[in-house]
């Protein structure tokens, strides 16, 4: 069983490179310029003060960082207010291991526990895996929207999946 604990600080690092790879070698994440430290820093300081969770993920507590999972507002407005996007980042040489699994499944009860009602995922059409990973978990797929991003050159397919999480 992986070990699942709050980010801090020591964590920045870490973040940083993971998100760094999925700019600059995937469609994981649809920006194009790498993020700094600072950049990481605010984001973990901007998630606790909103009260929502980063989470890191580790083999045990003695074993380096795998990856690192939140959520955050689907949208700003009030009718939104129990719906959640997330999103989860396991490091290259770590994937395929399972803790994407379990990652999701620990934010999953989480997001339950303090009442959200839906969890949205917005996936890459071409992102295989983790629309599989999705499905594994629950997710139904909702629509997708056609070239609605642009990443090396060329238009993306955007998937949304979403999980009931309150009935």
């Amino acid at each position: 069983m992986p070990y699942i604990r709050n980010a801090t600080l020591a964590d920045i690092p870490f973040m940083t490179r993971v998100i760094n790879h999925a700019i600059l070698h995937s469609n994981a994440l649809w920006e194009e310029e790498p993020v700094t430290e600072k950049n990481r820093q605010e984001w973990l300081d901007h998630k606790h003060q909103q009260g929502f969770p980063v989470f890191i993920i580790q083999k045990s507590p003695h074993d380096p960082v795998a990856g690192f999972g939140t959520y955050g507002p689907f949208r700003p407005h009030a009718g939104y207010a129990l719906s959640i996007e997330h999103s989860l980042y396991i490091a290259t040489d770590q994937q395929g291991k399972g803790y994407g699994k379990a990652l999701l499944q620990h934010l999953l009860q989480t997001a339950t526990v303090q009442n959200f009602h839906i969890m949205i995922g917005g996936l890459s059409a071409d992102n295989t895996a983790s629309i599989a990973l999705h499905k594994q978990a629950g997710f139904t797929a909702g629509s997708t929207i056609p070239q609605a991003g642009r990443k090396f050159g060329q238009f993306l397919d955007l998937v949304f999946m979403y999980k009931l999480l309150q009935k």
